[in-house]
């Protein structure tokens, strides 16, 4: 026998021994070239596989093979975190452990919940909260920088753990969003703590705002010669209105709704919007003389003869209603009118 022989028989044999180590003894091939001969090598000399050798055993090895190299895999991932997160000392290296979910969660960039910190306190692995909660912070505030806005459990999560500066942070950054969507960035108070960021999120998420938000709206200007109440503030503040004074009409049947809601529908810049609330009522039926003024006001108003459409109008003038206030637009037009018949 060859030297070469015989190095090859021994290798042949160490395959065979690996195999029945592994069980992968169902594997027809005893050659040393077969890819499952250096797979077993690495797996004994406790060497990562790579995705190829992986995907290789599931296409061509038994389920006890797969699993066993799953478990070395967990193993040798289990031993990398324990080190990387301080707790080397921590003896058990079974995957099962519930400190190679915890790490396994750290890893992964997500909060460490109620649970995983008692079993940490336990088992005095203290230096993991610290490091899970820097990271974690440091993964929260990132997110605040790249634009992205922060769930309410992450701020819960912050809030909690005394990392105001961060809350902080994602305040600012949010309010500068919220003014540029608004068209108020040129307002010169950036501080969280201004009202008119409270408004603005009032705003955002379609709620009424109190008369003192109004009032403070009015008074605060934007420029020497404008207040805050105008523009994309003063058209979304209007469409909450509108909208409210539609529910409340809905919601009770009273008909002085429909005036209010007209009147924010047109300063909200949606005359459509104004005319149709009264389009398919009985003016007959209405026996309130106020009402029905308040209600021509509306039909025979800027809302109507914006879009250049007064016909309406003309059969509620012939029942002698004149409008509330009207602009002398509105009111000239009705004459032109009257004139004509």
């Amino acid at each position: 026998m060859t030297v070469i022989q015989e190095q090859e028989a021994v290798m042949e044999s160490e395959f065979a021994q690996l195999k029945d180590k592994y069980q992968a003894t169902k594997h027809p091939n005893s050659s040393v070239s077969s890819p499952l001969y250096l797979i077993l090598k690495n797996l004994e000399a406790d060497q990562p596989l790579s995705k190829s050798q992986i995907d290789w055993l599931e296409a061509h090895e038994p389920t006890e093979t797969i699993n066993i190299v799953r478990e070395l895999e967990e193993k040798r991932h289990f031993t990398e975190l324990k080190t990387k997160y301080k707790a080397s000392q921590y003896e058990d290296s079974s995957p099962s452990s519930h400190l190679y979910k915890v790490l396994k969660k750290l890893e992964s960039e997500h909060p460490l919940g109620e649970q995983d910190i008692n079993f940490l306190k336990k088992r005095q692995l203290t230096d993991i909260i610290t490091i899970a909660q820097e990271q974690y912070a440091a993964t929260l505030k990132s997110k605040i920088e790249l634009g992205d806005k922060l769930e309410e459990s992450e701020v819960d999560w912050l809030k909690n753990n005394g990392r105001e500066n961060i809350i902080a942070i994602a305040q600012a950054k949010h309010f500068a969003t919220l003014k540029s969507k608004y068209n108020v960035s040129d307002y010169k108070d950036t501080s969280p703590s201004s009202p008119l960021y409270a408004i603005l999120n009032k705003l955002k998420k379609a709620e009424r705002l109190e008369p003192k938000d109004v009032a403070w709206l009015q008074e605060n200007k934007i420029y020497e010669w404008l207040s805050l109440l105008s523009g994309k503030i003063a058209l979304a503040y209007h469409k909450i209105e509108a909208n409210f004074y539609e529910q409340e009409y809905q919601r009770t049947g009273n008909k002085w709704n429909l005036p209010n809601a007209s009147s924010h529908w047109r300063k909200a810049d949606k005359p459509r919007q104004a005319l149709k609330l009264t389009e398919n009522l009985d003016f007959d039926k209405i026996k309130e003389n106020k009402l029905k003024s308040a209600l021509l006001t509306t039909r025979g108003g800027p809302a109507f003869l914006t879009k250049g459409v007064i016909a309406n109008s003309r059969n509620l003038t012939r029942q002698g209603f004149k409008p509330i206030s009207s602009p002398p637009v509105a009111q000239n037009s009705v004459l032109r009118l009257q004139a004509s018949e």
